[in-house]
């Protein structure tokens, strides 16, 4: 399929949450990221805007339909959305902790998410209909 602008637009959002949570690590002060809770409401909008903008749920509907993609791509967006679920998990447990480990790790599990996503983008063909899910007809 090659990528998109989809997937640049993708890698921008999770650079940018790289770079909050480096600002967070290292005490850069940025503005409206005064402490770790901040940083994690910003990862999460970040890394869930870079999901919806790269097309992961739609993927994630191919992955469940039988025969839409290959068994590769159902395994690899599986795997996404496994990692998806943990980054999910462990920024929440970080609004009532404020652990700087656990936005770390976080962010890495969301720069994992962006690596698979990219390679399955870069090798899978498009799911069927395009990036817009269309549930199927019921006669």
């Amino acid at each position: 399929m090659g990528l998109s602008w989809r997937d640049a637009v993708a890698t921008v959002f999770v650079a940018a949450a790289g770079a909050v949570t480096l600002s967070v690590t290292n005490g850069w002060d940025w503005l409206l990221i005064g402490d770790i809770r901040a940083g994690v409401i910003a990862v999460f909008v970040l890394g869930f805007s870079a999901s919806v903008i790269g097309g992961g749920p739609v993927w994630f509907m191919a992955a469940l339909r039988k025969g839409a993609i290959s068994t590769q791509g159902r395994l690899s967006t599986l795997f996404a959305a496994a990692l998806g679920f943990l980054a999910l998990v462990l920024l929440f447990v970080d609004l009532f902790v404020t652990s700087v480990t656990l936005l770390v790790w976080a962010t890495a599990a969301l720069v994992a998410i962006w690596v698979v996503a990219t390679i399955h983008h870069a090798v899978e063909a498009k799911p069927p209909g395009g990036l817009i899910f269309r549930p199927p007809r019921v006669a």
